[in-house]
């Protein structure tokens, strides 16, 4: 909301500052300790408004800090993985060096469905 000042108000009312202050020093005085109202309200609502931001800042410090976390527990859990597969890997690569014949079995294929009919 924007100020009200001496001068808007001689503006609007189409008289000399002059005027405003000889004859209505009421008016001055009333603008004066709006404006300084004003201010303190300005100033209580700008303090306000910071609290709640700071606040809403430490939340979101805590939100951080647990995402990282999360990220080094995830991190931690692929790396487990990827050591268990490669150990399973040698061992598999052990297993087919040992029983060479065993990883050369072939299963025969299942009958398709014209043969099956065929056959009954």
């Amino acid at each position: 909301m924007p100020r009200a000042t001496v001068a808007d108000l001689c503006r609007r009312a189409a008289v000399s500052r002059n005027t405003v202050y000889r004859y209505y020093p009421d008016i001055v005085q009333t603008l004066s300790r709006l404006r300084r109202r004003g201010g303190e309200g300005d100033q209580r609502r700008q303090t306000e408004s910071a609290r709640a931001l700071r606040t809403e800042l430490t939340a979101l410090r805590v939100q951080v800090s647990q995402l990282a976390a999360l990220a080094d527990h995830y991190h931690t859990v692929a790396e487990e993985l990827r050591t268990l597969l490669a150990r399973r890997d040698r061992e598999l690569a052990a297993l087919h060096v040992q029983y060479p014949r065993a990883a050369g079995v072939e299963r025969t294929p299942p009958p398709r469905p014209s043969e099956r009919a065929r056959g009954s």
